[in-house]
């Protein structure tokens, strides 16, 4: 059985299928499914005609066995009878009396005679019997041969067929197969939108990933990628973006295939700025094994020293040292830091090894020696977890920041320090508005930006007055941004300064121009943010009063509040 060549599917999958493509590649993958099928039905009525000739054969062979029975019987039985010997002729030389009687009598030679006669006409008549039967049997046998012939060369070609069929089926499935790969939906995502789910895989979470073999040094989560199919890993080869993290746990030895993956990792990177985060929990045991070399030996990489890092330590000591940390990789600069301590214990460093360094964040982290190693920040982040210790903002307050993070009310000016603060290049600040004593006594007068974060709870001393130092630094400010405001109406009133709808409202009677509000991830009152901007345009405030605001996968507003917004502010933008 013949069937027409085809070329196999062959596609550059290191193409995205378009449209036309994937119309393309469906149209070929049901055909074949078609021919399968059509396949398919043929080999079953094969294997039915089969099981019918084998059927015809089998019944047939007990009387072919039978004839070939007779035939050889016969043949047995004739060569038997011609092989039995004739009686002897009468001899008087063979008779023991022969001594005495030299004549045997006529009557005796007479009845001899007969009795031969007798015996070889029988065995001439058994002979010819048998012969007849063997001609019998031959014909029999013969007629069933020629009986069986045909059903024999049926079944031969039907098996003959099946055999094709089955080649044929199984070079199918290898093209349905093949056709089903390429049309697989990683296929159908555009590179583009794995990037951006690679890229949040490597920015989600800033701990350290272990590699299987590499117990204390860790791979960025991108190498874990790029071993799952082709098409991940030449994405993930494509793009250096995502390969900008490595780490390692802290201690004094090295194996020369961590230094390999350490290699490897910034070779990918290629000129990208490379996410560095050190391990300082605990130090490694030192095993027994010859092939280990010094921290010393990353200087060996090709164009170390020149290379761009953002250090990240994660566990750091009561007393953290990056003397011995620079010292040991050769590695003296940073474009950015970040510390990532712990609530439950005081942590304080020596950060004077941090030359061209202009970004910096400490989460539950804060220097002892800031002034000398800060001074050149740009921006600056500070994170604390911890409610119950409250953290001097103080020293971290450099003429030079323009941009100043504050998350957790615990990080707060002294209530009893009357020291007044001036920011003068700040344009960009995030902080809650309950940390007051920030508000109260530090002047901004570039804010362009003001981004606040929820309190972490109701203070009760806080009286009705909790707007004016929020007010005091928003006043100049372009753009208010809400940001995780994910306060639920409770059955008890909300005090204002926990209401994303209550504070922007505020902000907005106390702006000094159009402002744009940003609402991102929050719960807004929509009903309440609607009467509280009407009752300010009655009370002489413009409907220009907001440029511009974005909803950004918010909850608690309604179509008809949205409705009712359009003809309050200039601009409005919905995102879901």
């Amino acid at each position: 059985m013949s069937s027409p060549e085809r070329p196999s599917p062959e596609f550059n999958t290191n193409q995205v299928p378009s449209h036309f493509l994937l119309k393309y590649l469906w149209s070929e993958l049901r055909s074949r499914q078609v021919e399968r099928e059509q396949h398919l039905s043929k080999k079953t009525t094969y294997e039915n005609e089969v099981t019918s000739y084998a059927d015809v054969v089998k019944k047939e062979e007990p009387a072919l066995l039978a004839a070939q029975k007779a035939v050889e019987y016969h043949s047995a039985t004739i060569d038997y009878i011609r092989s039995r010997p004739t009686a002897p002729s009468p001899d008087a030389s063979n008779d023991p009396s022969s001594g005495t009687n030299q004549s045997v009598s006529a009557e005796t030679t007479a009845l001899l005679s007969s009795q031969l006669s007798e015996s070889t006409r029988e065995s001439e008549v058994l002979l010819e019997n048998e012969e007849r039967r063997l001609v019998k049997a031959k014909a029999l046998l013969q007629e069933l041969h020629v009986r069986l012939e045909e059903p024999k060369v049926h079944l031969m070609i039907r098996e003959k067929k099946m055999k094709q069929l089955e080649q044929l089926i199984e070079t199918l499935d290898g093209e349905i197969h093949e056709l089903a790969l390429l049309m697989r939906p990683q296929l159908r995502v555009p590179d583009e939108v794995w990037l951006l789910v690679f890229g949040i895989l490597l920015e989600e979470d800033n701990r350290l990933y272990r590699t299987k073999d590499q117990r204390w040094l860790f791979a960025p989560p991108t190498l874990t990628a790029s071993q799952v199919c082709q098409h991940w890993r030449r994405v993930t080869h494509s793009h250096s973006s995502l390969w900008t993290k490595i780490g390692f746990q802290f201690d004094r030895y090295w194996e020369p295939r961590q230094l390999d993956l350490f290699r490897f990792v910034l070779e990918q990177a290629r000129d990208q700025k490379v996410f560095l985060i050190v391990d300082m929990s605990s130090p490694r045991v030192h095993s027994n094994t010859t092939e280990e070399t010094d921290y010393v030996d990353i200087q060996s990489i090709e164009g170390i020293r020149n290379r761009k890092f953002i250090l990240g330590v994660e566990n750091p000591p009561r007393t953290l040292n990056l003397r011995e940390l620079c010292d040991k990789t050769g590695i003296t600069s940073f474009t950015a830091v970040i510390i990532n301590g712990s609530d439950l214990r005081q942590n304080t460093g020596d950060l004077e090894q941090l030359p061209d360094t202009r970004v910096a964040s400490f989460y539950d982290f804060y220097p002892s020696s800031s002034a000398a190693a800060l001074e050149d920040l740009h921006s600056l982040h500070l994170y604390s977890e911890s409610s119950r210790r409250k953290v001097d903002v103080s020293p971290f307050l450099l003429r030079s920041l323009h941009e100043l993070t504050l998350r957790g009310d615990s990080i707060d000016l002294p209530s009893d320090s009357e020291d007044a603060f001036v920011l003068p290049e700040l344009t960009s600040l995030r902080l809650s508005p309950l940390q007051r004593g920030f508000l109260k006594r530090v002047t901004t007068p570039r804010l362009s930006t003001l981004t606040l974060d929820p309190p972490d709870g109701p203070d009760e001393s806080i009286g009705s007055d909790w707007s004016s130092p929020l007010l005091r630094v928003s006043s100049t400010c372009s753009i208010i941004r809400f940001d995780m405001w994910e306060t639920l109406p409770l059955e008890n009133p909300v005090p204002p300064y926990c209401s994303a709808s209550a504070v922007c409202v505020k902000i907005i009677r106390g702006s000094q121009k159009p402002v744009k509000v940003q609402f991102i991830d929050s719960y807004v009152d929509g009903e309440r943010l609607v009467s509280d901007l009407l009752a300010l345009m009655g009370s002489g405030v413009g409907t220009k009063a907001i440029e511009e605001m974005v909803i950004d996968r918010c909850t608690g507003m309604t179509r008809m509040d949205c409705d009712a917004l359009l003809g309050i502010v200039g601009c409005l933008k919905i995102y879901v």
